[in-house]
């Protein structure tokens, strides 16, 4: 499986960014969230009288429905690219950086490189994206 550098970058922000997207979702069917409404003048009866009319936003609702499902089909596929890596350190260095959002000097003394916080970046992480060819 291929990936991009850049969808390693912003892996945490669409982890963030899933949960926000399922509680709008969840407030549109509510009946909290996704309606719009207008107020119109009805002359029918010779005087102006106003009217609100409201409607739920169907186009929004199936627009977000349908950006959730890519999000999450992106979130599931660096998930197993993630898991995929065989080296254990490896692994766990990209699980950190990426999913739990460690800075490098905490992953490298979880690691117990306590005296070089950039040797996991520089030696595990990038040396495994060159092997791999990811840009």
């Amino acid at each position: 499986m291929e990936i991009k550098r850049i969808e390693l970058e912003t892996y945490p922000k669409l982890c963030k960014d899933i949960p926000l997207l399922r509680e709008e979702i969840s407030e549109m069917e509510s009946g909290n969230s996704g309606v719009v409404g207008d107020v119109i003048s009805d002359y029918r009866t010779g005087q102006p009288k106003a009217q609100v009319i409201r409607d739920f936003d169907w186009e929004l609702y199936h627009r977000r429905k349908a950006q959730l499902r890519e999000m999450e089909k992106r979130k599931a596929r660096i998930d197993a690219w993630l898991e995929e890596i065989e080296d254990a350190t490896t692994r766990k260095v990209f699980k950190m950086r990426y999913r739990d959002e460690k800075e490098w000097a905490d992953i490298a003394k979880a690691l117990g490189y306590r005296g070089k916080p950039d040797y996991p970046r520089i030696r595990i992480r990038d040396e495994y994206l060159k092997q791999k060819k990811i840009k």
